[in-house]
């Protein structure tokens, strides 16, 4: 059986939504909003451990650290991954902080509140850096955020696409 007996080639290509990017921003500043904040697995098959995901797309570059390097793509995305140990909720608790101020209480209130605003209500000033790695001869670029807060909603550039995003455990 054939992958392409389903695949209508007399279908309009201005019918089908452009993909979504997944390329880091360069060093600098950025506007983002967030898509998803949740519990999500946090590797790609079942056995994978559950933590929060945060997952926040591009809206706009401020500036570049460095003019000539490339800008990611309008509407990319990128995500922030804290596992349940306590490290993880140690990061978790300090990007709550500089995203709210002073935290209280459980995690859930505020992660509930980043997923049920999202665009709406605020977005995202942050500061980022890119740190290089190596793992078994592949060179990886993280994206490290440096500075956030929370800022008043952009109006989105025309023809901006909000990414739906669906966790892949809805525990």
């Amino acid at each position: 059986m054939s992958d392409y007996e389903d695949f209508d080639l007399d279908e309009d290509v201005s019918e089908v939504s452009d993909i979504i990017s997944f390329s880091n921003p360069p060093a600098g500043k950025h506007v983002y909003g967030i898509v998803f904040a949740g519990i999500d697995r946090l590797g790609k098959d079942e056995s994978s451990s559950k933590g929060v995901r945060i997952l926040y797309q591009h809206v706009n570059t401020i500036q570049k650290a460095n003019a000539d390097d490339m800008d990611c793509a309008v509407g990319s995305i990128f995500s922030e991954q804290f596992m349940g140990g306590e490290i993880g909720k140690k990061w978790l608790k300090k990007r709550l902080k500089d995203m709210f101020g002073e935290v209280t209480g459980s995690f859930g209130p505020y992660i509930r509140q980043l997923n049920e605003k999202k665009m709406s209500e605020y977005m995202l000033e942050m500061t980022t850096t890119i740190a290089k790695s190596k793992k078994e001869g592949v060179e990886y670029e993280n994206v490290r955020i440096q500075d956030i807060k929370m800022i008043s909603p952009l109006p989105l550039p025309e023809g901006y696409e909000i990414f739906e995003y669906e966790p892949s455990t809805s525990d």
